[in-house]
Formats: structure tokens, C-alpha cells, sequence
């Protein structure tokens, strides 16, 4: 259950440095400042085998292949989340499966001269 939670708590990390409104700013310097990091911060799964990697080092009794591929599960759970997230923040904003914003704008137009 420990191990669990552990993980949970790991995707939640990783979600909160790519999206979180309390990084932007963080995010949007290190984007300025450096291509390759700038990607990899703003990457759930990127960060989420360093995160995963990093954690297994310190907490688990794992040896090194183990302590990688936890990373890759942590990486690979993180980028799921991360899309379940973004396709759920989509149908909360009314943008999945509707119409774009030039077909809303014509579908107006179109009204406006009836």
C-alpha cells in the first residue's frame, strides 16, 4: 500500500513541475533560457524517470536495473496522466469534439446577416 501511495505521490510531483500555474514562470524562464531544458521541463514523462530514477536511489532497495526501470514506470504513468489530464481539461474548457474558433466565428457571421 506504501509503495502505492509512493507512487501517486511521484505523479503528482511530476505533474505539478510541468503544469502547475505555480511554475509557469519558473517554466517559461528556463524555456527561455535553454532549448533543452526548456523541453525537458515542460516533458511529464522526462521528468518523470528523473523524478522516479532520483527517488529509487534514496528510498528503495532496488538494484540498478530495477531502480531504472523504476523510472521508466514512473516516466511512463506520469505521461498518462499527464494526457488523461489535458483530454479531461478539454472536455471541462467545451473543446473536445467541438467546433474550432474561425467555425464559431463564420457560424455567427452566417446568423448576423439572416
Amino acid at each position: 500500500m506504501l509503495l502505492l501511495v509512493e507512487i501517486f505521490g511521484l505523479v503528482g510531483i511530476v505533474i505539478i513541475i510541468t503544469n502547475a500555474y505555480i511554475f509557469e514562470s519558473i517554466r517559461l524562464w528556463i524555456i527561455e533560457k535553454s532549448d533543452f531544458f526548456g523541453i525537458f521541463i515542460s516533458c511529464s514523462m522526462c521528468i518523470g524517470f528523473w523524478i522516479g530514477l532520483g527517488y529509487s536511489f534514496i528510498n528503495k532497495d532496488f538494484n540498478l536495473i530495477e531502480k531504472i526501470l523504476f523510472g521508466g514506470f514512473i516516466s511512463i504513468l506520469a505521461y498518462l496522466t499527464d494526457l488523461i489530464l489535458n483530454l479531461i481539461e478539454k472536455i471541462i474548457n467545451g473543446l473536445w469534439m467541438s467546433e474550432t474558433e474561425e467555425d464559431k466565428k463564420d457560424t455567427e457571421n452566417k446568423n448576423d446577416a439572416r
